[in-house]
């Protein structure tokens, strides 16, 4: 779990977990998101490898993204996920 005690650094993956990513398609065994959601660090674009039906938690969803590099650092740096044109609430990732 992400933490001050434990922060993220550039280039390292995060996994989100979240709901109402919206409809999926099987693919190799997951459940990916038809619509593939944006996720921005600290303002940043992350780059998403999955998004879709959180594979071992029944009614959750889960992204896969790589935290950028050149982010700022700091305890609370602003995380967003946009699908369908819709965002997230701002949560908050310690990073280092």
């Amino acid at each position: 779990i992400v933490g001050a005690a434990n922060p993220l650094h550039a280039g390292d993956y995060a996994s989100i977990f979240l709901t109402g990513l919206g409809q999926t398609v099987q693919q190799n065994g997951l459940d990916y998101a038809q619509i593939v959601p944006t996720v921005s660090i600290g303002g940043q674009s992350c780059v998403v490898t999955y998004a879709g039906r959180a594979p071992t938690i029944e009614s959750i969803d889960q992204i896969n993204c790589q935290v950028p590099a050149g982010v700022t650092a700091g305890p609370s740096v602003p995380l967003i996920v946009t699908s369908n044109g819709r965002a997230s609430n701002t949560v908050t990732l310690a990073i280092q």
